[in-house]
């Protein structure tokens, strides 16, 4: 009776405990349902895709990548982000393999423009393009080729060299380093602007660049000056006849050159105006007029005579002048006073001023034209020495006065 019933109790007892482990291992089973579904849907929120193909010669221009046809390798593809039509920094890119392919990984789902680098030598064929849209898809692979043909070579490169010239002599000498970082663009529209799709690149850490693919022809490269430089010339205006453009005559798989000296530019202004000061006090009364045609230079020899290596300037018909730009140093600015009239009280025709970079030095010039008058009076022998004519003392006839 004792042996039946914990034989009962023991049956009941492993019945219980098997209920409560399939109890368990199903709520491990839901956990782990959900740990998987959390991981797909976090997968899924990535929304990520890859992007392959051929660049390859398309020899009988079918646009397909035919056993006799010959993978392209080295060149780049890449994914144009911000649709501008180059490739700029940061966005997707890669190289071809020895066989033309490529492959870009990760890509966000949703359109994307896929460009080729086009070579010297080769075009798309007809009906083909440079650039696709494609349409990216989660967690797969989508395909996209480029099929391409030789033709004749229209395109020529322009390289150079960005520097520091500190001699002013146009060329790059020992001691006068590049200039990394400077924008260099082919300015296709004559707007001296960097617009999209012109060929445009970034001076490397020698100053040096190369703009590739240029069409042959006349070509106008602008550089873009950054942090005080720019380019100069010599003499006291550096900022006229400085370029901050060249034009090259591009030919066929050639290389035209076209270097750009600059320095920190560090320039002026000296103006003013030419005043009539009919009262003479050096100081412009509000009835007091301008005066035009007044001829103002920067004696630098000091010696109060325009030669012909000084600036002259004119003044217009408010009286004004101006020696804009003029290179930081010390000067003597002259006017040259006409016959009849001098200088007011207190005032010169000769002055000398500092500028600095930056500085904008206003320098006015008084003039006036004397009122005639007439001085009178006696020589007299002053017998006793009292310094007044009295009526005993005689005059002294023909002496000079």
């Amino acid at each position: 009776m004792k042996k039946s019933l914990v034989a009962s109790i023991r049956s009941l007892l492993r019945s219980l405990s098997s209920k409560m482990s399939t109890r368990l291992a199903r709520t491990k089973l839901r956990r782990r349902r959900n740990l998987l579904s959390l991981e797909r849907l976090e997968l899924r929120s990535l929304m990520a895709g890859d992007l392959s193909g051929v660049v390859f010669n398309d020899l009988n221009a079918n646009g397909l990548d035919d056993d006799t046809d010959e993978g392209l390798g080295g060149w780049t593809v890449y994914v144009d982000s911000n649709r501008d039509g180059s490739l700029t920094p940061g966005e997707p890119k890669t190289t071809t393999d020895d066989k033309g392919k490529y492959s870009i990984l990760g890509l966000p789902a949703g359109n994307v423009v896929v460009y080729e680098v086009l070579q010297p030598g080769f075009n798309p064929p007809a009906g083909f393009s440079d650039h696709y849209t494609v349409n990216i898809r989660d967690n797969r692979e989508v395909k996209r080729d480029f099929p391409n043909v030789t033709a004749a070579i229209t395109t020529g490169q322009v390289v150079g060299t960005v520097f520091e010239d500190l001699n002013l002599n146009g060329i790059q000498e020992l001691g006068e380093g590049g200039i990394s970082g400077w924008t260099m663009f082919i300015d296709t529209n004559a707007d001296g602007l960097l617009t999209a799709g012109e060929i445009s690149t970034v001076t490397d850490s020698d100053g040096d660049y190369v703009l590739a693919n240029v069409p042959t022809g006349t070509a106008t490269v602008y550089e873009i000056p950054q942090d005080g430089f720019g380019p100069a010339a010599p003499g006291l205006f550096p900022l006229e006849g400085g370029t901050r453009f060249r034009q090259v005559t591009v030919t066929s798989s050639g290389t035209a050159q076209a270097d750009f000296p600059n320095v920190p530019i560090s320039v002026g202004t000296i103006r003013g105006n030419v005043w009539n000061d009919g009262n003479g006090d050096g100081v412009r009364q509000t009835t007091e007029l301008p005066l035009a045609g007044r001829t103002l230079f920067v004696d630098l020899n000091a010696n109060n005579v325009v030669d012909t290596v000084e600036p002259v300037r004119t003044t217009d018909a408010n009286g004004a002048y101006s020696f804009a730009n003029i290179r930081s140093g010390n000067y003597t600015i002259v006017e040259v006073l006409p016959i009849g009239f001098i200088s007011s009280i207190g005032r010169t025709s000769t002055s000398s001023v500092s500028v600095f970079s930056g500085s904008n030095i206003v320098l006015d010039f008084f003039n006036l034209v004397p009122t005639t008058g007439s001085i009178r009076g006696n020589v007299f022998n002053d017998v006793n020495s009292d310094g007044i004519l009295t009526a005993p003392e005689p005059g002294l006839a023909g002496w000079a006065v």
